[in-house]
């Protein structure tokens, strides 16, 4: 029975399709507590309560972001190819809560926060762009002879986008001032 066009079609699309690919996301918020009274500025109250250290430096909010990625391969006719990348992203985001304090305190704090998440929410965008590249990059791989070159040459790919998305966030911290001049800052 001949194959009705339509059919060759399909089967040519399917085999040329790239490897199935897909990036899973999780996002959670830690807050820490600064005790704020009349008699200091906000600013000290969280100097005083923030766990966030580096390099001698305190800073009041803080992302981490971890990507793991796994892929599968097939080896046929003599090569090896990636037939699905999953690509997992968690962070987590550490911002303060203000307990206390006055009025002027608290709408000063408010304002801080918004700005200090949306920095925040700026590193974090650094891992979800990191992780859709390897995703991507990982499943559009050409094949290889060997299965144990292209796992090799897959988490080098990896390491490598990983190492220019660290270097871009540094780059970020580095531009916006920590935050400051996207209005993180507190002037009191």
């Amino acid at each position: 029975m001949p194959i009705k066009a339509p059919h060759v079609v399909v089967l040519l699309l399917a085999l040329a399709s790239p490897a199935l690919a897909e990036v899973n996301e999780q996002l959670d918020y830690e807050y820490y507590a600064a005790d704020a009274d009349a008699y200091e500025t906000v600013r000290e109250a969280l100097a005083a309560a923030t766990p966030i250290r580096s390099g001698g430096k305190i800073f009041h909010g803080y992302t981490r972001w971890h990507i793991n990625w796994r892929f599968r391969w097939k080896q046929a006719d003599g090569e090896c190819y990636i037939t699905r990348v999953d690509t997992r992203l968690t962070s987590t985001i550490t911002l303060p809560e203000l307990e206390g304090g006055t009025a002027k305190q608290r709408e000063a704090f408010d304002r801080y926060l918004e700005a200090l998440e949306e920095h925040e929410l700026g590193h974090y965008a650094f891992g979800q762009e990191a992780a859709e590249t390897i995703d991507a990059e990982m499943a559009d791989m050409d094949a290889l002879r060997s299965c144990k070159a292209l796992e090799a040459a897959a988490n080098e790919l990896a390491q490598g986008i990983l190492a220019d998305y660290v270097k871009d966030e540094k780059r970020y911290d580095i531009d916006t001032d920590h935050g400051r001049t996207q209005g993180a800052r507190l002037r009191e």
